[in-house]
């Protein structure tokens, strides 16, 4: 029995439609499990110069590195930081009016200043219409320890006249005590004593770069470091000299990231 021509036109364009309704569902489909592409920023250099505290002081940093590719920056880094002992107090005389303050049992000030290598490794890239980057980071390097032994004026008694007398010198537990501490010396005085001590440093921390534009930096950072000198510094008298110290910090840090072809 012969189809009709009429039948067969229907049935070739109802086969036609199914077809084109599949293929439209199927590249639907797709697109949405693709999703929106992302737009990653490349950048080749970036700077920041950082300020931190931390549980023993304060301190300043700089660093400049590079972007070899979107996960990973290599730095060079450098720091200058005060480190205070937990014991250090200051006080005045209260027999001498006018006295400068002086922290009792604080044999010197100690700062620290490193060179080193940072390596920073993207965990969360920040989006491009906004957000927040996430890198984890370590760094390890030289460090060398400056010390500022502490000046004291000193009362001394000329005999027989029974004059006061009074003396700068640098502080001694054996010699010095409350009892004839005057006060602490002119500012200048420690730098005739100035030591040095080489070592080395660790650190590592997870930084939070919050800034709006992408070629700017304004990140918030947390970690652990730890430094060490040799020969070992005493800080405080009656305590024995600190082998390692080890600080948790929190820094401020902002910069300017550049392109390929900046």
């Amino acid at each position: 029995m012969k189809i009709p021509s009429r039948i067969r036109y229907s049935r070739w364009k109802s086969s036609l439609i199914f077809v084109l309704f599949f293929q439209l569902g199927s590249f639907s489909l797709m697109s949405q499990d693709v999703g929106d592409p992302e737009i990653v920023l490349v950048k080749s250099r970036e700077w920041n110069l950082s300020f931190f505290v931390n549980t023993r002081g304060v301190g300043v940093g700089y660093q400049v590195g590079k972007l070899p590719d979107y996960r990973n920056r290599h730095a060079f880094e450098t720091d200058f930081l005060y480190s205070r002992h937990p014991k250090q107090l200051r006080v005045s005389s209260g027999y001498w009016e006018g006295s400068r303050p002086f922290s009792y049992g604080k044999m010197c000030d100690l700062f620290f200043w490193r060179v080193g290598y940072a390596y920073q490794h993207v965990l969360h890239h920040k989006p491009y219409w906004g957000g927040v980057e996430v890198r984890y980071s370590l760094s390890a390097g030289f460090t060398l320890g400056i010390g500022f032994p502490s000046y004291l004026k000193i009362l001394y008694i000329a005999y027989p006249s029974m004059n006061y007398v009074i003396m700068e010198e640098q502080y001694n537990p054996e010699i010095h005590n409350t009892g004839n501490i005057v006060g602490a010396s002119d500012w200048y005085a420690p730098f005739k004593g100035i030591f040095f001590r080489p070592g080395g440093y660790l650190k590592t921390g997870i930084s939070f770069d919050f800034s709006k534009s992408q070629y700017k930096l304004h990140v918030l950072e947390v970690g652990l470091s730890a430094d060490s000198v040799f020969p070992f510094i005493q800080q405080m008298a009656f305590n024995k000299a600190t082998p390692i110290y080890l600080n948790a910090y929190i820094a401020y840090s902002f910069g300017r990231k550049k392109g390929l072809y900046e």
